[in-house]
This record gives C-alpha cells, sequence and structure tokens, in this order.
C-alpha cells in the first residue's frame, strides 16, 4: 500500500509536468520500467523535456518489444532505473504531475523510488482519464487515443513514453479550454454523480442469447474505477445474457475489479466487495475474480462471434433510406426506434462494423434522437471517412434538433447546442 501517495486533483493548473512510463508489464513489484518521458510545462508553455530508455533487470518480451517498438537491443547500453531516478526527481521537483491513467505511471514510479532511493513520491497529480469519464461521458471508453480523436488531437499509435506525453499534453489543455469555455464547475458534477447505480436498473433489448458465451446465465458484480463507464461494462454482461448484482453474494459467478486509486473508502488497497469475494473463494466457492482487462478481452472475443449474427434485417424498418438533413424534413420524432438504432449502432462501431454502424446512427438521427452521442458518432465516423460534407450537414441537423424539437429550457441541452455550433464553425474552415 502506498500510504503516502500524492492526491488526485481536478483542477486547471497552468505549471505541471506531464509524465508516460513504458513498463515490461503491468505489476511494479516484478515488472520494470523500460522508458520514460516527461515534459516540464510553465504558465502553459513547455520550457523543457526528458526522455530515456531504462536497461530492464529482466528480458523485454515479444509481445512489450511489438507494443512499443523497446527491444533487448536497443536498452542493453542504457542506465538501469536506480541511475535515473535521481534525475527524474530533480527534473519534476514537486510540480504536479500530469498523465493518462497516471496511476499506472505514479505507482510504478512510487514503488521505485522507495527501492532505490528510500525516497517517498509524494506529488499530486491529475489524471487526463478521470476528467474524461466526469466530462466525457457520451464516449465509449475512455482510452488516451478516444479522447485525442474526440478533442482533435493528432493522435501516435507508437506507445513511446515521449510521444504520449505529447499527446496527454494537448489533450490536457484542450480539456482545459472546454472546462473554462463552458464554465463547467466539475464538484458539481460528482455531486449530481453520486446517485447510485443500480444493478436492477441495467436491462438489455435482446430476447435470444449465444448459450455458449462465458457470461451467459451468470452474476456478475463491479468494483473500483472502470475505465468504461460502469453502466456500459453492465450493459455488456445482460447483453450476453448474463446478471448484474450490487453485492458479492453466494451466488456471485464474476467479481471485475478496477481501479481502487479513488475510492476513499478502501482499506488495504481492497474494497469490501473484493475482500468479501476472496474470503468466498477460500471457502470452496466458484467466484471467479476477473481484471478490467481480462473482462474487456472476454467481451471482445465474444463480440466478434455475436456480430456474425448481427444483420441488417433486424432492424425495425430496413426501407429508411439515409436523408439529406434539411431543416423541417425529412425526420420523424420517434423516442423509441431513435434509441434502438443508437444502441444497435454502438453495437456495430464496438465490433468493428462501422459501415453498418453509421446505417443504425443515421436511422437513429431521423427519428430526432434527443442526446448528442449519435450526432457525435456520426461527426467523428463521417470526418474519419473525410465526408466533410455529411459531417456539416449531421452538425445542421442537430442543431436543428436541439434548436428547434427539444426543450431548449434545460441547461444541458443549451450546452449541446452551443458545443455543435462551435463545432460547425470549425468544421466549415476545413
Amino acid at each position: 500500500m502506498r500510504k503516502f501517495k500524492g492526491k488526485s486533483l481536478l483542477n486547471c493548473v497552468n505549471t505541471y509536468c506531464v509524465i508516460d512510463i513504458e513498463t515490461t508489464g503491468l505489476d511494479p513489484q516484478i515488472d520494470d520500467i523500460i522508458e520514460i518521458g516527461i515534459i516540464k510545462v510553465n504558465n502553459n508553455k513547455i520550457i523543457d523535456t526528458f526522455s530515456s530508455l531504462v536497461k530492464p533487470f529482466s528480458p523485454i518480451s515479444d509481445f512489450i518489444s511489438q507494443l512499443t517498438g523497446i527491444t533487448n537491443e536497443k536498452v542493453k547500453d542504457c542506465p538501469t532505473i536506480d541511475k535515473i531516478l535521481p534525475f527524474v526527481k530533480d527534473f519534476i521537483s514537486d510540480k504536479i504531475i500530469i498523465g493518462h491513467n497516471i496511476n499506472f505511471d505514479i505507482n510504478f514510479l512510487y514503488d521505485n523510488f522507495v527501492r532505490f532511493e528510500n525516497y517517498l513520491f509524494r506529488n499530486d497529480y491529475i489524471d487526463t482519464m478521470r476528467l474524461s469519464r466526469i466530462l466525457f461521458k457520451e464516449l465509449l471508453d475512455h482510452r488516451l487515443s478516444t479522447i485525442a480523436n474526440h478533442l482533435n488531437v493528432k493522435f501516435n499509435k507508437m506507445h513511446r513514453a515521449l510521444i504520449d506525453c505529447e499527446i496527454t499534453n494537448n489533450c490536457y489543455r484542450k480539456i482545459k479550454d472546454y472546462i473554462t469555455k463552458n464554465n463547467i464547475d466539475i464538484s458539481q458534477i460528482l455531486r449530481q454523480n453520486k446517485t447510485k447505480l443500480k444493478a436492477k436498473d441495467i436491462t438489455t433489448n435482446y430476447t435470444t442469447f449465444e448459450e455458449s458465451n462465458p457470461f451467459y446465465n451468470k452474476t456478475c458484480v463491479f468494483t473500483g474505477t472502470l475505465e468504461f463507464p460502469r453502466r456500459q461494462a453492465m450493459k455488456y454482461v445482460v447483453d450476453f445474457g448474463g446478471h448484474c448484482a450490487d453485492n458479492v453474494t453466494l451466488s456471485t459467478d464474476y467479481l471485475i475489479v478496477g481501479n481502487f486509486e479513488y475510492s476513499a473508502n478502501i482499506k488495504g488497497n481492497k474494497s469490501s466487495k473484493l475482500r468479501k469475494a476472496e474470503s468466498l473463494v477460500l471457502q470452496g466457492y466458484d467466484i471467479k475474480i476477473l481484471s478490467e482487462n481480462v473482462f474487456y478481452d472476454l467481451i471482445e472475443q465474444n463480440k466478434i462471434k455475436e456480430n456474425e449474427k448481427i444483420k441488417t434485417s433486424q432492424l425495425v424498418d430496413n426501407n429508411i433510406q439515409t436523408k439529406e438533413y434539411i431543416e423541417g424534413k425529412d425526420y420523424v420524432l420517434d423516442t423509441k426506434q431513435a434509441l434502438y438504432f443508437s444502441n444497435l449502432g454502438t453495437q456495430f462501431e464496438k465490433n468493428n462494423n462501422i459501415s453498418e454502424a453509421i446505417n443504425a446512427y443515421e436511422k437513429s438521427a431521423y427519428f430526432a434522437f434527443e442526446g448528442n452521442y449519435v450526432y457525435e458518432r456520426l461527426y467523428i465516423l463521417y470526418r474519419k471517412n473525410k465526408e466533410y460534407d455529411k459531417a456539416i450537414n449531421i452538425l445542421n441537423f442537430a442543431i436543428f434538433v436541439f434548436d428547434k424539437l427539444i426543450n431548449k429550457e434545460r441547461p444541458d441541452r443549451l450546452k449541446k447546442l452551443y458545443d455543435f455550433k462551435e463545432k460547425l464553425k470549425k468544421l466549415t474552415k476545413i
């Protein structure tokens, strides 16, 4: 347990250090740092950078080499982590640390500082993934690539420390601009989010399920903070024919474990659900404890199988054609169908069936979807396909929907309308 670790903040700061590390694995106790990248920012200006490969104490696996491009050959003459840490400590000093899923990096640095320097790494930190979860709930996930795409930040697929620092820094600056421009009070959002999600509220529209998938007729419980919104994770389970529960009991089949770093009530780095599950396992009950990554791997593997069964003929009305989005024409107000096609589009997109996803999202828009999600997805997918005319049309239609068809008295609707108008201004400059 990292008792003296710094505090997780949600501030907009102008002086900080962005940090990213690459490692041989996920466990700070047994895996090694193989690269460190740091960007030092003072009053919103980059004033210095640091980057170094690190020679690990155990060989780099082929998988990590393929992922990062860092090979054993590249690091054989590089300094080991104990030689680099003194410089890192001086470089970052007491500055706030910025990073994406920064707890991963902080934990590695904290443990290595204790091991080699007898030093307690107490710097406070800001996690762009946590900010994204709070601000951009409509996103399918909150990976760095997804957030960068959402904020129109150029993304490089290379898993290299300094490159990831640059992307994270650009995302953080865009997030700060978004908060300032929209006068957002994050503490107020957190207070509003305290309404507890109940497992019984998560339902599915499917009536038939593939009984061979691992979640069919199984009861799943979640604990900790997930990379995906918990509602979405629970929806995956019920869409596969499983059940979700709020607490660990004798009937629990899976406990999916997320991150405990932001949970004030955690004792000994374990939630009460995790402690109970471990106790029941010791008593002989067959409860499988899965990390979030393993859970999503299982979901992805089985979604590929399920995707083969999803056919366009299953749509409520397959005769609806793509329309030109003209104010006052070519739309039908039907909330139920709009939601249906939105969910279907999400399923297609998660299964990487982009053309069918666009088709379903367009149908959802045709039925005047009442949230910004569908229009955001179409906007992003059209831009990816370089279909700029369609992107402009869908933004125009979204503005029409929010301005004319939906009650504007709600502040959240006005804010979304403003966001769409800003996107349209930028897009028309292309």
